[in-house]
Order: C-alpha cells, then sequence, then structure tokens
C-alpha cells in the first residue's frame, strides 16, 4: 500500500510507460543482485548464461549490469557488522516512522 500511494503522489502509476520503465529498472536490479549474492555466498552456482535465460534478459546486458553494479560497490560484496547495523536502524527508523503516521493517520479519519 505505502508502495502505491508514493507512486501515486510521484506520478508514476499515471504514466504506465514511466511505471513499466520503473519495473523494468527495478527488476534487473533484482536478478544482479541475485546472481552477485549466489557467487558470492556459494561454490557452486548456475553461470550467468542460466540466470540471464530464467531473467528473460540477454546475456551480454546481464554481463554488463553485474560489471556494473561491482564497480558501483568498488567490489565490496562484504558488509561489516558496524556497517549493517547502521542502514537497518536506518531501515527500522524509516519504517517505524511510516507506521506511526498510517495509524496516527487512521486513527484521526475514524
Amino acid at each position: 500500500m505505502t508502495f502505491k500511494d508514493a507512486n501515486n503522489r510521484n506520478g508514476l502509476l499515471h504514466n504506465s510507460q514511466n511505471f513499466i520503465r520503473f519495473l523494468s529498472h527495478f527488476f534487473r536490479l533484482i536478478l544482479t543482485s541475485v546472481l552477485l549474492t549466489s557467487k558470492f555466498y556459494n561454490d557452486i552456482f548456475y553461470g550467468n548464461h542460466f540466470i540471464a535465460y530464467v531473467g528473460g534478459v540477454q546475456l551480454q546486458e546481464l554481463n554488463g549490469l553485474e560489471s556494473e553494479f561491482l564497480n558501483l560497490l568498488d567490489w565490496r560484496l562484504w558488509v561489516d557488522t558496524p556497517e549493517y547495523d547502521f542502514y537497518l536502524k536506518g531501515l527500522m527508523q524509516h519504517f517505524e516512522a511510516q507506521e506511526a503516521k498510517e495509524l496516527s493517520e487512521c486513527q484521526g479519519g475514524s
């Protein structure tokens, strides 16, 4: 619901072409993340050709996405505990604030 509300405010749902483009980019980000996570944590993993096939993208595109993603991360796939805790705390605070806001809106609208 929050995703839908945020996109309604930003007008993404009113322009289906922009929304489809957004989903396409988001899907590629998730696909690339899953690929790199699999390679990082597993000794035996599916090759890029299989992931590209399952994900419905061209192998050359997936290879490029993988390379670009790794460069953006400076090839740092490991996250130290303090860094993880920092981002987790930020996410928890964000969602707690969202929940409080939605609860207050529900109570105020009754």
